[in-house]
């Protein structure tokens, strides 16, 4: 008797093979921890718990300040994917301005699955940019440095623009600012919420309870508590089906 199956011999050894060949071409994206200036300096140096001597704050593309343009009382990005420009300054006693000869600049939304935006280039002399880990979360995010320390700066400006989707969640642009070796301020820091559009729907029963929200605090076309009252009844059903099965 002929066997037709010594071609299956091969077969295996050539599947390692590619196997090999296909692992050998993937890099492995090592995704460190953003760090924070404090670890620019010897351990257990802490940030001033003074009033900082520094300003952030954010304009669009006509120089309106997101101050100036409230949603619900608060700072607000798009609607749309929009540029916008963040300025770090010190602030002005009498003829003098206060400097800085560092900075870490962050973005970072309140979900880790959702984009914080983008750092645009190019950026400011003396700056750089690079991805990491924030705060040991699963959020991967962009922030800006100074790689030099034999700078001065009294304002430097940015450019940033928000995710695609109009809404994203709440994002933080937040600046930790040194001002000479060993001295430095955290937490100097923007929130821009978005702008939750009105829900188009009619309920012609009305919600007892009003109108759900969805995790990004936006009013939809659903009653409160709906979700929970269909489980019940669809588990409700089940059990009926399976007691009805059993008696059958």
């Amino acid at each position: 008797m002929v066997r037709r199956d010594v071609p299956g011999a091969f077969l295996l050894p050539l599947v390692c093979i590619i196997a090999i060949f296909h692992i050998d071409q993937v890099k492995t994206e090592v995704r460190l921890p953003c760090g924070m200036v404090k670890d620019w300096f010897p351990s257990g140096t802490k940030p001033q718990n003074s009033q900082p001597p520094y300003l952030l704050n954010m304009t669009d593309s006509d120089g309106r300040s997101v101050y100036d343009d409230l949603y619900m009382g608060e700072p607000h990005y798009g609607p749309g994917q929009r540029t916008y420009t963040i300025t770090l300054n010190g602030t002005r006693s009498g003829n003098m301005t206060q400097n800085f000869t560092g900075f870490m600049l962050y973005a970072y939304n309140e979900f880790d699955d959702e984009d914080s935006g983008d750092f645009l280039s190019p950026l400011p002399a003396g700056v750089s940019k690079r991805e990491c880990l924030f705060n040991d979360t699963g959020q991967f995010i962009e922030v800006l440095e100074n790689s030099t320390n034999s700078m001065y700066w009294h304002s430097i400006q940015i450019k940033w623009r928000s995710p695609k989707k109009s809404i994203s969640g709440k994002i933080t642009i937040s600046a930790s600012v040194v001002k000479e070796d060993g001295i430095f301020w955290d937490g100097i820091s923007v929130t821009l919420n978005h702008a939750c559009p009105m829900p188009g729907c009619y309920l012609p029963d009305g919600c007892p309870n009003g109108l759900a929200r969805n995790k990004y605090g936006c009013t939809i076309c659903e009653c409160a508590g709906a979700s929970s009252v269909t489980v019940g009844f669809l588990s409700l059903a089940v059990i009926m089906f399976s007691a009805l099965k059993n008696w059958i």
